[in-house]
């Protein structure tokens, strides 16, 4: 049961339901704050003219989730539909933008108190806006995958000023407007803890005042103006109040919100519906009157007060929502009253409006309802009944529940206070309400225990009559896990009893449990049930044939779908002895119950691979004696407990027994080798091994339960006890250890919040206790509260998922806290049944997939939104979906052998892709409000009609596919609207699947539809399309001319051939810029083999979704114009007057998607995008299989096409893409975010202007370029790297080589320069601001690092230089060229914006190379530019470049005050000693010359020169 301190935090704080509140609560603040600012304009002039506020909206999780992910295909005829599995898709979520209050009010003319006070002649000592601070403040638990949370505007506490004027005022009023009029909505955690506040006045702008705000302070006197919804945990914990008025706003006061004051008396306004744990604790309360819609007091609410009695109103029950009313402990350590019943002991006395407890409120710790005395034995007018039914104690009943105990019998009565007979025990009839009692007797007559009847009632045992036929669900449910033993008096009772309880244990009393019934002649397994074939196999290294069955006959697949128990057979039906189990003869499919136990009998040598695995064989496995191999997997993923592993066996292959439950294992004979996993995922904890056994490969036997007392590890004792093979210990087990085993203390039976780990609200899944205690404890129960004690409000993602984990979850209680469940949470697990939890809106991906025991689903009231396969492969059979639900996504229930589907309400508005295929509906109401049924959303069933209703607007392609259909109408499903109207015009399936009104004719306004879209394709060039396409154009051209001719076709059929026909039409430009490029196929050696390689790229895009139904015309057209491009640029430019620029930004890592870089390219002209595409982004490692991203990214890439046309100064100035009123793509958010980003940091680039790093002082060539185009470059003319000679040194003493250089400080000397010096050197530099010398800019003191590529490895080239060149341009083809007088400039230099570029003999600009030109280096940086006045940093080398661009050798260099020296080659000396002219001079690790110094013991003097 719930006993968290925030029981309701979540419904109170976070929900919908109170953002909803807190919006119309600013609402209204808005609306009255408008009427001041239009009075304020009246009296003072026109200071503005409207509000704006900001508000963070409610995000609309059910336009927020991803679509689809790969793009497999399954076709009907020539068309195909995008088949949408149950797998990982991207999820997006809207913000709402800044929204403008512009609702009109009445504004009255009375400015009377209108007053304006001049700043001079404010109070000094008066609270001000400016003396507080203000935040944005995020709302827990509600974060979303891309980062940004939603918020709301709060007080954080006290400025500068604030806390100094704190000092002297101790009387706080909070602000209701910050300086810049902006309204502050909260006021934050801690944001006045321990100020020494006196007064404190919270205005009504404040909704919610956060945890421990106001905590430890001397507050004695408090208003809270009307507004006020909330006091968080501790809000106002520690303090002195005396008197507290909750205005008519306040709802909750959370944990300790008021504990520890000085409070007298309370009155709690009509909206509080909750009162927090410890909420008023300890305090001096007398009195309190609370509101008539009071429904729950949490644990120790009023603990420690003065109370004795108290009115309390009829709203009061022992369960409302699942949690109790009265918390056992709520009124503790009160002085209370004498106890009318019993004299002797005091209790706070509750009384209801009449003093007759109608509610049946049950007495409970310190605390009694409407107590009298009475006669403690139990009689009929103890119970209510209603129509046969035992609901449960009357108030007289309840009453004397606190007397009953240890040695007490509880008989219940046989008939009603009218004599007629009790049949049935109600649903919750005695939930909570029963204590320990060693026995309950239930009489004769009783013949049905209802669902929940014992819930959480502390029952150990109860005789059970043999009228009973029935238990229900959950009826003895116990969330310790205790289990009621009911007694029937004999074996064939005990068979009879349908018991769907998993908490009561039926025995005969005095007797043992019944065996399992034979099967029936009908259901027993003969040899014409299986098929069987010769196969070649290898036993004791010898190859040999054996006869083998194989699998299961038609007969035999029939026979399984009643019986799974098989046996197999000694010999065929012509008596051929059977010795082996075929390869994958008997193979399930993982998730699917399937095979339950199977019978080998003896003579059987051999079992193949995979023979047995993904099935659901339970208990001991039997294998026969004559058994000598067992191959890889064969009784994979099972239910297996116990296996002897026969004599003749010596191998064990890999995973044979992996994830079964054996708890016992058993060698025979004399095992030489355990392969890797063998024994993986199951539940050992200590075994015998044979002194045989010499090979254990690794993880043979992870994830087992192992011995606690060795920690955790799986114990192996071999038969002698010496390990004689001397195998090692391992990981996860340990061989025979010495050491005593140390004592396991951990209780298993209770789950607790050690057991969890959490991030804020949320549950990531089983802590190192957790995971051990699963081992043993398969019920699992998640706490209400964190380790913090707060509610917890979401499931993690994968938080209990079973995948390869043996967690073998078989029940779990949620805390009806959540609000979502995160995807696959509890994927792979052995439920039978879930109660989903009160709070529960969202179900994620794959939350309860492929649990192949659950049947049962309880759902809640407020779940809005199914996500992808949910339930998939899960045996619910019958299905009713609550009239809360919104959206079903794709396969949510497939696979789920559906018979029966109800849906409840009229909210539901989308039926996805697949979400109901794959099972045996034969009819179904479908609701009113339903708009869209998805592509195959009811495949595969036995539909053959249905009704639909008015509301629904979209049914997709093959959404009845595989269902019988009406023979008459070619095996469709034949849909009727109401009256035959069709209003929507719905179409008849272009795939054949379904058809609508079929009967109904159209009218004039569709004929002259389909006779106008066929009139336009006729004037298409059908010689132009490509050769399959052209054919299905024609195909349905004729189709859609015939419909027209016949006069009696449907309106449905109409539509049907207009949809096929705007599809085709839709294809039409698409399909003609294939047939372009199959034409050039003959001729693609002649191009450009990048720019081809782009063509193949767009074609082989092109052809996956030319024929794909449900893509957008969006993603149609951007097909078209990647391939019209590619094709256009084997020829020019492109796109003729434009340039294009190169972007690319990074996708972050979520849940979904593995970190990437996205690229694209834009073309520009006219200051416009003129088209976007990606640039061959790689989204997925092309080494890996599985791929994360390219689902998304292609869902995205329609997104491009929207920036086409927009203005280059726009997306400058934009901060997303809302700005530019574009959309994200629906389920691919973050990817259509990343590449709006890509896009603008590629607009970015033009005109030289890098958004993170501008250049003003290194402008780019006239023409803009992209600093590093994809294209590959030409052949190179040379690769000659600068010479590297290093100085001879003459027998110098000189130190060991050097270490690698230090970078030098890049931080000092930037404003330093010289003047040259006698070497003319020149005054060259990187400095920015000095003056230059003899032949030199301006220099800059110390070396700066300036890396030309990542891996400091550039080519080189030598160039003849025969021009110097200007005043011409820059244009890109695959490359940056220069032109002047309309031709290529070639081998020059060229002056553009008053710096160097250097092109080659081709013509193409240089760019990351070092480049010779006769006796002299320069080097070329990433743009072309040369290099000047400026240090290089090459293969960790630095090099130095003059101004002119000329790279100093075997000279001087003075920057800075300070000298450097380059080499031949032009390496700086660094760390070294050089023999310059005769002299040896040490140069430091930075480069510069050492002075006044001793070196390596030698002295140094004032010129550098050694003078030893």
């Amino acid at each position: 049961m719930k006993s968290s301190d925030d029981s309701f935090k979540k419904k109170f704080n976070w929900s919908a339901l109170n953002r909803k509140d807190c919006r119309k609560l600013k609402k209204r603040r808005y609306k009255g704050l408008a009427c001041f600012v239009l009075a304020f304009i009246l009296a003072f002039g026109p200071v503005g003219s409207a509000l704006a506020y900001e508000q963070s909206d409610e995000r609309n999780l059910l336009n927020s989730q991803g679509d689809t992910a790969d793009t497999k295909t399954i076709s009907e005829g020539s068309i195909k539909t995008e088949n949408i599995p149950a797998e990982a898709v991207e999820k997006e979520s809207d913000f709402a933008s800044l929204k403008e209050n512009t609702e009109d009010e009445s504004v009255s003319d009375n400015l009377a108190d209108l007053t304006i006070k001049r700043e001079d002649e404010i109070n000094v000592n008066e609270w001000v806006a400016v003396d507080f601070s203000y935040a944005e403040i995020p709302v827990p638990g509600t974060e979303d995958d891309d980062g940004y949370p939603d918020v709301y505007y709060g007080i954080t506490g006290l400025s500068d000023s604030g806390k100094e004027k704190i000092e002297s005022n101790k009387n706080l009023i909070l602000p209701d407007k910050d300086s810049n009029g902006k309204i502050p909505l909260w006021v934050n955690e801690n944001a006045f803890k321990g100020l020494g506040i006196e007064e404190l006045t919270v205005p009504g702008n404040y909704t919610h005042i956060q945890d421990s705000a106001f905590e430890n302070n001397a507050i004695k006197t408090l208003t809270l103006e009307e507004g006020v919804i909330y006091a968080n945990s501790y809000a106002f914990l520690n303090n002195q109040i005396e008197e507290l008025n909750l205005p008519s706003t306040f709802k909750y006061a959370a944990k300790g919100a008021f504990k520890n004051n000085n409070i007298k008396s309370i009155e709690f306004p009509q909206s509080c519906e909750s009162i927090g744990p410890e909420a008023f604790m300890n305090n001096q309360i007398t009195n309190i009157i609370f509101g008539d819609n009071t429904k729950h007091i949490f644990e120790r609410a009023f603990k420690g007060n003065q109370i004795t009695e108290l009115n309390i109103p009829l709203s009061l029950k022992n369960i409302e929502d699942g949690i109790k009313g009265i918390y056992d402990s709520a009124f503790d350590d009160n002085p209370g009253l004498e106890n009318p019943e019993i004299p002797s002991e005091k209790k706070v006395i509750l009384w209801t409006k009449n003093k007759d407890n109608p509610n049946n409120l049950v007495n409970r710790g310190n605390f009694i309802v409407d107590p009298s005395a009475e006669n403690l034995e139990y009689t009929i007018k103890d119970f209510t009944v209603k129509d046969g039914i035992l609901t449960g104690f009357s108030a007289a009943g309840s009453k004397k529940l606190d007397k009953l105990g240890k040695g007490t019998v509880l008989k219940l009565p046989a008939k009603d206070s009218d004599s007629k007979a009790i049949t049935q025990i109600g649903e919750y009839a005695f939930q909570n309400d029963v204590p320990e009692v060693d026995k309950i007797v239930v009489p004769q007559g009783y013949t049905k225990i209802c669902d929940m009847a014992f819930w959480e009632a502390s029952v150990k045992e109860i005789e059970l009559p043999d009228s009973l036929e029935s238990i229900g669900e959950m009826a003895f449910y116990r969330q310790d896990g205790e289990t009621v033993t009911g007694y029937v008096s004999s074996q064939e009772k005990l068979k009879s009893i349908n018991n769907q309880s998993d908490y009561v244990k039926l025995e005969v009393r005095g007797g043992v449990p019944s065996k399992p019934e034979k099967p029936k002649d009908s259901e027993k397994w003969l040899k014409g049930d299986f098929t069987y074939d010769s196969i070649s196999v290898n036993i004791d290294n010898a190859n040999t044939d054996l006869y083998a069955v194989t699998g299961l006959s038609d007969s035999g697949k029939e026979k399984y779908k009643t019986n799974k128990m098989i046996e197999l057979p000694e010999s065929d039906a012509a008596g051929k002895k059977i010795e082996a189990v075929a390869n994958r003869a008997f193979t399930g499919s993982f998730g699917i119950r399937g095979i339950t136990g199977v019978s080998i009998p003896e003579g059987y040598v051999y079992i193949g691979s995979m023979s047995f695995a993904f099935n659901s064989i339970e208990g001991e496995l039997k294998l026969p004696s004559t058994l000598k191999s067992i191959e890889m997997g064969a009784f994979f993923r099972n239910r297996i407990d116990s296996v002897e592993i026969p004599a003749n066996i010596t191998y064990i292959p890999i995973s044979c027994f992996r994830g079964n439950r054996l708890a016992k294992l058993v060698f025979k004979g004399d095992i030489v080798s355990i392969d890797r996993f063998a024994f993986g995922e199951n539940r050992l904890e200590e075994i015998n091994i044979p002194d045989s056994l010499k090979e254990i490969g690794i993880q043979a036997f992870e994830k087992n339960h192992g011995k606690a007392g060795y920690g955790g590890k799986l114990v192996l004792r071999t038969i002698s006890g010496n390990n004689p093979q001397k195998l090692p210990n391992k990981e996860n087990y340990i061989i025979d250890p010495k050491e005593q085993e140390n004592p396991d203390d951990m209780d298993y039976t209770k789950w607790t919040v050690e057991d969890f780990e959490y991030t804020g609200q949320t549950v990531n899944g089983f802590s190192a206790d957790g995971l051990k205690k699963i081992k043993k404890n398969k019920a699992l129960v998640i706490p209400d509260f964190n380790s913090e004690g707060k509610q917890v409000l979401k499931i993690e993602q994968d938080a209990f998922r079973a995948l390869n984990s043996n967690f073998d979850i078989e029940s779990v209680k949620i805390p009806d806290t959540v609000v979502e469940i995160g995807d696959y949470a509890f994927q792979f697990n052995e439920l039978t049944e879930v109660t989903l939890p009160r709070d529960l809106e969202t179900l994620g991906m794959g939350v309860f997939m492929s649990n192949s025991t659950l049947s049962d689903i309880k759902f809640n009231n407020k779940l809005k939104y199914i996500d992808q396969a949910c339930f998939f492969e899960c045996p619910i059979k019958e299905l009713e979906l609550p009239g809360s639900v919104e959206v079903v996504r794709n396969a949510a229930f497939r696979k789920c052998f559906l018979t029966s589907l109800k849906f409840n309400g009229n909210n539901l508005k989308k039926v996805d892709s697949l979400s109901f295929a794959d099972n045996e509906l034969s009819t179904v109401v479908l609701p009113e409000g339903l708009e869209e049924i998805g592509s195959q959303a009811f495949g595969k069933n036995k539909f053959t009609e249905l009704n639909i209703p008015d509301s629904l607007k979209v049914i997709k392609i093959q959404a009845f596919v595989g269902n019988p259909g009406i023979k008459e109408y070619g095996n469709a499903v034949v849909l009727h609207t109401k009256d035959g109207k069709n209003i929507n015009k719905l179409a008849d399936d272009i795939s054949g699947t379904f058809v609508i009104d079929p009967e109904i004719a159209a009218d004039e306004n569709d004929i002259a539809q389909l006779k106008d879209i066929i009139e336009k394709l006729e004037t298409v060039d059908k010689e132009s399309l490509g050769k399959d396409f052209k054919k299905y154009f024609e195909e349905n051209l004729d189709y859609g001319k015939k419909v027209l001719e016949n006069k009696k076709s449907s309106v449905a059929a109409v539509q049907g051939a207009v949809t096929a026909l705007k599809f085709a039409q839709g294809r039409v430009e698409l399909s003609m810029q294939m047939a372009k490029k199959e034409a050039l196929e003959k001729k693609s050696s002649g191009f450009d083999k990048a720019l081809w390689e782009d063509v193949d790229i767009a074609y082989t895009y092109a052809k996956r979704y030319l024929m794909i139904v449900n893509i957008t015309d969006e993603k149609v057209k951007q097909l078209a114009g990647n391939l019209e491009l590619a094709l256009s640029r084997l020829e020019s430019d492109g796109i003729y007057g434009s340039e294009y620029y190169d972007g690319e930004a990074e996708v972050p890592k979520t849940h979904y998607i593995e970190p990437y870089t996205i690229k694209v390219r834009v073309w520009v002209k006219d200051g416009k995008l003129a088209y976007v595409m990606d640039n061959k982004t790689q989204s997925d490692d092309p080494n890996e299989d599985e791929k994360h991203n390219e689902g998304y990214l292609e869902m995205a890439k329609p997104v491009l096409l929207r920036y086409v046309g927009k203005d280059i100064s726009e997306i400058k100035a934009s901060k997303n893409s809302k700005d530019l009123d574009i959309d994200t793509i629906s389920g691919a958010t973050v990817s259509s975010m990343v590449y709006y980003d890509a896009i603008k940091n590629a607009v970015n680039k033009i005109n030289g202007q890098n958004p993170d790093n501008p250049k003003p002082d290194n402008p780019k060539p006239d023409n803009p370029k992209p600093d590093k185009p994809d294209n590959p470059k030409p052949d190179k003319p040379g690769d000659v790297k600068p010479d590297s000679p290093k100085p001879d040194k003459n027998g110098n003493p000189a130190p060991e080589e050097p270490n690698k250089p230090i970078v030098p400080d890049n931080d000092k000397g930037k404003n330093q320069g010289n003047n040259g010096n006698k070497n003319n050197a020149g005054g060259s530099g990187s400095g920015r601001s000095g003056s230059g010398g003899n032949g030199g800019n301006g220099g800059g003191g110390r070396l700066s690092t300036v890396k030309t590529s990542p891996d400091n490895s550039q080519e080189s080239i030598i160039i003849d230089i025969v021009a110097t060149v200007e005043a011409g341009e820059w244009i890109y083809n695959n490359g940056w060229y220069y032109k002047k007088d309309g031709k290529i400039v070639k081998s020059a230099w060229i002056k553009s914006n008053s710096r160097w570029f250097v092109v080659d003999k081709n013509g193409k600009l240089v760019e990351n190379k070092w480049v010779k030109v006769k006796d002299s280096w320069f080097y070329a940086e990433d743009g072309g530019y040369i290099s000047e006045n400026k240090w290089i940093f090459n293969k960790n080398n630095w090099f130095y470049a003059e101004n002119g661009g000329y790279i100093s050798e075997n000279k001087w260099i003075d920057l800075g005050g300070k000298w450097y020296f380059a080499k031949g080659g032009g390496y700086i000396a660094l760390s070294s000693w050089e023999n310059i002219g005769g002299k040896f001079y040490h140069f430091n690790a930075d480069g510069s010359l050492s002075v006044n110094t001793q070196v390596d013991g030698h002295s140094i003097g004032a010129d550098g020169a050694r003078t030893d």
